[in-house]
């Protein structure tokens, strides 16, 4: 256990720096856990197979430099390969869409925006529908009602979300009921839109679904509200 406690060690604050490089470098992402499966199963790989090379030649001859370091290293870079590839994730990026961007553009040029949770509320209901937008917009058509699957318990939890939050001003809660109403028509829209995908091109129907102008109002009063 001894001879373990520096792999364990070095793991550990590779598993600190991994996910860090990884983004930067890579525009993969790592969680700390997921990272120190990585590095542990790196160490204990090149451990083991120094451990069964030390036995295997100890009665008999020596081993080489490059048995006794590089099979070791090899091993490990095969284990760590293997394990990033399988735990590592993309970085999420808004694919870009003009139709996406549409719906950022606004935000972006808003003078106002409402104050406290609105902040951050009303920038994420527009991610939200920006980012489903351009999902739909590369997809084939055979792959619609996965994406749509896909997107609905987000907008579900957006809807929630707005639903719950304080009215950013007396005058803004009916925006915000009407915010509330034009995702959920979104939700019932993208539902009818993976049941018919298969009919023809869905790309022509994106910037008609139901839902989309309530929505697109709504949050162009609640970025006025005071």
């Amino acid at each position: 256990m001894t001879s373990l406690a520096p792999t364990l060690a070095g793991a550990l604050v590779a598993s600190v720096l991994l996910p860090l490089l990884l983004r930067a470098f890579c525009e993969f992402e790592l969680s700390l856990g997921a990272a120190f499966v990585v590095t542990l199963g790196r160490s204990l790989a090149g451990f083991a197979a120094s451990a069964v090379i030390t036995a295997t030649f100890h009665t008999a001859v020596v081993p080489t430099a490059a048995t006794f370091f590089l099979l070791p290293g090899l091993l490990s870079l095969v284990v760590g390969y293997r394990l990033l590839k399988h735990l590592a994730q993309p970085v999420p990026r808004l694919a870009r869409s003009s139709l996406a961007q549409a719906w950022l553009e606004p935000e972006l040029a808003a003078p106002h925006a409402a104050a406290g949770e609105w902040n951050r509320l009303l920038p994420s209901v527009r991610m939200g529908v920006a980012q489903l937008l351009a999902t739909l917009e590369q997809s084939e058509r055979v792959n619609v009602p996965g994406a749509v699957a896909e997107g609905l318990p987000g907008l579900e939890a957006l809807a929630d979300r707005v639903e719950e939050a304080p009215p950013p001003s007396p005058s803004g809660r009916v925006a915000q009921l009407d915010l509330v109403a034009g995702i959920r028509s979104l939700q019932g829209a993208l539902v009818d839109l993976a049941e018919t995908a298969w009919r023809g091109d869905h790309r022509r129907e994106l910037e008609h679904l139901r839902g989309l102008d309530e929505i697109h109002r709504a949050l162009a009063r609640l970025e006025s509200a005071r």
